[in-house]
Parts: structure tokens; C-alpha cells; sequence
């Protein structure tokens, strides 16, 4: 995402771009959305990080909030 921030251009749309789409598309197990380039990638898996530390933060009152059985 950097490299497109500074130069309008990501690092991961190549000319197999459509490849990729459309094998991923045709795919018994598509992917709930497409992370493409390796810039992505990494702001992706930042934002999951993220998140899986603020649920685990967040553990106990989640749970807490079960009708007891």
C-alpha cells in the first residue's frame, strides 16, 4: 500500500492479475476476498494482528455475556 500511496502503483497488480481473479473465482473454495500484492499482504496481516489482540483483550466480557445453562 505504500508503493501505491507514493506512486499510484501496487506491487502486486501484474499481467497475471486476471489469471489470479479468475482462478480464484473458479475455485471449489474461493476466498472470501482476494488480498493481491505483497504490500496487502502486509497491511492485511498488521490489521489482524490487531484485531486478534483486541478480542483476546475483550475475551472475558465476550464470554460473559452467555445466558448460563
Amino acid at each position: 500500500m505504500s508503493n501505491w500511496l507514493s506512486t499510484g502503483c501496487s506491487t502486486g497488480l501484474g499481467p497475471a492479475l486476471a489469471e489470479v481473479v479468475i482462478g480464484a473465482v473458479e475455485s471449489n473454495q474461493p476466498p472470501s476476498f482476494l488480498l493481491l500484492g505483497r504490500d496487502v499482504l502486509g497491511a492485511h496481516r498488521h490489521l489482524a494482528d490487531a484485531h486478534a489482540k483486541e478480542i483476546a483483550a475483550w475475551e472475558q466480557v465476550t464470554v460473559g455475556t452467555d445466558f448460563d445453562s
